[in-house]
């Protein structure tokens, strides 16, 4: 009964443990300059896991309609998701911006949209692994912490895919404002 009870206890401290990176994954307090985007735009909502299918379709005609080779004044090929325009909540809406980070808006092709993203406190997450897993993982982490710990303002948050995208071993930077 004794080595069942310590057993049971070994466990469960054990799962507990093992929430604690799930529930506060590591992050850097950082202030971000305002930049400008210009990529693919539309307005999209948490509920039925809307954002998801939008983000996969945009990475489609990313690759399909070579939109960063469209995009001018290009400051790196990276490419940037950027949320912004919530509504009261992420389930309510919001305006998802992919594209590249660039240095002028004085010209922006057709078919796509124009943004200048202003700057503030941002908390810096990183999602490692393989995409789009390691960054669905990150997000409902950040979800879980939320308003309450996070102090979230839902101003604009973005992420920032380097070169390794596609790579089993990814690192995506994931930028949260914050109050």
């Amino acid at each position: 009964m004794i080595k069942s009870n310590l057993t049971l206890r070994l466990i469960i401290a054990i799962w507990a443990i093992s929430l604690l990176p799930a529930c506060q994954p590591p992050s850097e307090d950082l202030v971000v300059e305002p930049f400008k985007v210009i990529g693919l735009t539309v307005i999209s909502s948490l509920q039925d896991q809307q954002n998801t299918t939008d983000i996969g379709i945009f990475w489609g005609q990313l690759y399909a309609q070579k939109i960063m080779d469209r995009i001018p004044n290009k400051l790196s090929n990276d490419v940037y998701i950027v949320y912004t325009d919530y509504a009261n909540n992420p389930d309510e809406g919001f305006r998802i911006i992919m594209g590249a980070k660039v240095s002028t808006l004085d010209s922006i092709p057709g078919g796509l949209t124009g943004r200048t993203i202003g700057g503030g406190n941002y908390k810096k997450f990183i999602a490692h692994g393989q995409m789009p897993n390691a960054i669905n993982t990150l997000w409902s982490q950040i979800r879980l912490m939320d308003t309450s710990r996070l102090n979230r303002d839902y101003r604009s948050d973005f992420e920032v895919y380097g070169r390794d995208r596609s790579s089993p071993d990814a690192e995506v930077g994931v930028f949260i404002s914050v109050k």
